[in-house]
């Protein structure tokens, strides 16, 4: 679980780089539509990895309580 949240924290921050940069608005509206497309399923991939993640740290928790 934490190999892939960083893996797609580090390809989050390269996208970042990318959509921050004056030219990449002005390319191929195709390739930014699809840009943009894949933040927002990194953006959702890791909100659910981060919940299940504390799912597990809780359940750990409990089982030690």
């Amino acid at each position: 679980l934490p190999g892939r949240i960083e893996a797609l924290e580090t390809e989050q921050v390269e996208i970042s780089k990318q959509m921050a940069a004056p030219e990449f608005y002005q390319g191929d509206e195709a390739a930014i539509t699809q840009t943009a497309a894949r933040m927002k399923e990194i953006e959702d991939e890791l909100a659910a990895l981060y919940d299940r993640w504390q799912e597990l740290e809780s359940g750990t928790e409990s089982d030690l309580v």
